[in-house]
C-alpha cells in the first residue's frame, strides 16, 4: 500500500506576489523544509547524530500535530507560468501519510495576496479540490472524491466563485485533473450571482 499523500498548491496572482511566495518557500533541490515554515521548538530540536528511538518518536508526533505529517515534503513537480495580468506557481508535494495541512495554511496566511487552489489525494486515494480567493478567509471545498464513490461537487461552495474574476490560469488548473474538469463543466453552466 502507498504510504504517501500528494498535495498540489497552485497560487495565482501578480508577478511580484508570486516572486514573494517563491522567496518564502524553503525549497532545496527536491525537498521543502517544513521546519523553516513552522519551526521545531528548541526542546524538540534533537541532534540527529545521537537521537534515540524515544526522541525520534517524540519529534514525529510533534511534526504530525503541527505540520500534519511526520516528515518534510518532497517536491514532485514545480511549475511557473507567466501570463498577461497574472502568473501561476504550482508545487506538487509528496508527504508521508497525511496532507501537510498546517504547513499549507501557514503558507497561505503568510502570502495572502494570491488566489490558491489546493488539490490533495490521501494514501487511500480519496481526494478534494479547494479554493481560497485572495484576502478571503473562507476556504471553499469545490469537489471531493472518495475512492469507492462518484465525484461529489460541492455546489454551494462552487456557486460562490465569480467567473468574471477567473483568469485563464484558474481554468488551466481545473483542466489538469478529473476533479477540476467536473468543476469547470459545472461552473460553465451556472448563472453568475456570486460573491467572490
Amino acid at each position: 500500500m502507498d504510504i504517501f499523500a500528494y498535495t498540489t498548491l497552485c497560487a495565482i496572482g501578480t508577478n511580484s506576489k508570486i516572486i514573494e511566495l517563491e522567496a518564502f518557500l524553503p525549497i532545496t533541490n527536491s525537498d521543502i523544509d517544513f521546519s523553516r515554515i513552522i519551526p521545531i521548538p528548541i526542546e524538540k530540536n534533537y541532534n540527529f547524530e545521537t537521537i534515540n528511538k524515544c526522541e525520534l518518536e517524540d519529534l514525529k508526533k510533534w511534526a504530525t500535530e503541527h505540520w500534519g505529517t511526520p516528515h518534510n515534503g518532497s517536491i514532485e513537480r514545480l511549475e511557473k507560468i507567466y501570463s498577461y495580468g497574472s502568473d501561476s506557481y504550482s508545487i506538487d508535494i509528496r508527504t508521508v501519510f497525511n496532507e501537510p495541512k498546517q504547513i499549507i495554511d501557514e503558507i497561505v496566511k503568510r502570502n495572502p495576496d494570491l488566489d490558491y487552489f489546493i488539490y490533495n489525494q490521501d494514501l487511500f486515494g480519496n481526494s478534494y479540490i479547494g479554493f481560497l480567493k485572495k484576502q478571503h478567509e473562507e476556504f471553499l471545498i469545490l469537489s471531493s472524491h472518495d475512492n469507492d464513490s462518484e465525484i461529489q461537487l460541492h455546489e454551494a461552495d462552487i456557486q460562490k466563485i465569480n467567473l468574471q474574476q477567473m483568469h485563464h490560469l484558474h481554468w488551466d488548473f481545473l483542466e489538469k485533473n478529473y476533479l477540476g474538469a467536473a468543476i469547470k463543466k459545472y461552473l460553465q453552466n451556472i448563472p453568475q450571482n456570486n460573491i467572490l
